[in-house]
């Protein structure tokens, strides 16, 4: 509404051109034309809530005063005023790139602990395959040390030293409960224990395991151990369940949201992926598809809260690994990371829209 009031000041000047130029309605690359461009464009940047006490309306405002009063035929005087509101514009959203800068930080860590995880689920998912193991150690591999290789890998990245250490445990974890039949095979293990047990307390030191969770594995471990010494194995005790106080999310249907938020440098990201089972692509969700896939940088998307807020953020960077998108705003320490499939679920879900700037001007003469 602000900016409407400023535009209407603008009616006297806008139409004297007109009359000292008949090509003004022809001609698109016209002064006043890109200037009225200009501002429906950074209008539409700005979002809806302008103010007079915002800069972009004081700055408007000081260029609207002066061609009020300094215009009389010469065009040239929306150019200037055009050139100076686009230095306004850059000048302010460079502010953005702290912003971007640690936002895009966090989704590169991130990304790397992805691809961290998913390289150690695929290492111990095969290792279970090749492997007949208890239910003690089958999941201890799949409820602990995943976590261990994801964080080996993680402060690692390209040490395969460290990676195939940590490897190594699951194979000599699974030969030192193997009955030993002659005293090689016994000597050779009471050598292994003290370094087996090391390394395993070790890789649960590296994830923050608690003592009760770790009291039950190497309870049980402690008894396979003095089987193996015997030559035989012993039946396994029925497994104590040690209760997960971790905080669940539970996707629905096609899958969900999932909104995570944190703090880094003063900076709040906001990271928002799409969870469970993969969303079945309908005719509608494909076109929406392809246009986020289309989406560049400097792109305008609206997005909308929970409390029917609507924010306006554009899109500063893309993730060359996993084509995540980057979104911030001048007006605040925040940025948005989502991946392509949750921008597309909310696109499709009526909390989020893609911004076209077309220039306002240009539409109203067209229609």
């Amino acid at each position: 509404v602000a900016i409407k009031a400023l535009l209407s000041r603008l009616q006297i000047p806008v139409l004297k051109v007109a009359m000292l130029n008949p090509g003004f309605f022809a001609d698109r690359q016209h002064p006043t034309r890109r200037f009225l461009g200009g501002v429906s464009g950074v209008a539409i940047r700005w979002g809806n809530a302008v103010d007079e006490a915002d800069p972009f309306y004081r700055k408007l405002s000081e260029l609207v005063d002066r061609i009020q009063i300094e215009f009389e035929n010469d065009v040239e005087i929306f150019g200037t005023a055009l050139t100076e509101l686009e230095d306004f514009v850059r000048e302010h959203e460079s502010e953005e790139d702290h912003t971007t800068l640690t936002a895009a930080n966090v989704v590169i860590q991130r990304e790397l602990e992805v691809e961290a995880l998913e390289r150690a689920q695929r290492a111990v998912r095969t290792f279970r395959t090749q492997n007949t193991l208890p239910p003690l150690i089958d999941a201890f591999l799949d409820e602990h040390w995943v976590d261990v290789l994801r964080t080996v890998a993680i402060k690692n990245s390209g040490n395969e030293v460290e990676w195939k250490a940590a490897s190594d445990v699951m194979t000599d974890l699974v030969w030192s409960i193997e009955p030993k039949k002659n005293p090689a095979d016994r000597l050779k293990l009471i050598s292994l224990l003290p370094k087996l047990l090391a390394q395993l307390n070790k890789g649960l030191d590296s994830i923050g395991a608690q003592a009760e969770q770790r009291a039950v594995f190497f309870d049980g471990l402690m008894k396979f151990h003095s089987a193996a010494l015997k030559g035989d194995t012993p039946v396994a005790a029925p497994q104590e369940k040690v209760p997960d106080l971790t905080p669940s999310f539970t996707p629905q249907g096609d899958g969900d949201l999932l909104v995570t938020r944190s703090v880094d440098h003063g900076i709040e990201v906001e990271e928002v992926v799409l969870v469970g089972a993969p969303p079945v692509w309908r005719a509608d969700e494909r076109e929406i598809y392809r246009q986020v896939h289309e989406l560049k940088r400097g792109d305008w998307v609206e997005f909308c809260d929970a409390e029917g807020n609507k924010n306006r953020e554009r899109l500063n960077w893309i993730s060359p690994q996993r084509g995540i998108l980057l979104f911030s705003n001048h007006r605040s320490a925040k940025a948005i990371s989502i991946v392509p499939e949750a921008l597309v679920r909310q696109i499709r879900d009526g909390n989020a829209t893609i911004l076209l700037e077309e220039a306002i001007f240009e539409r109203a003469l067209s229609g």
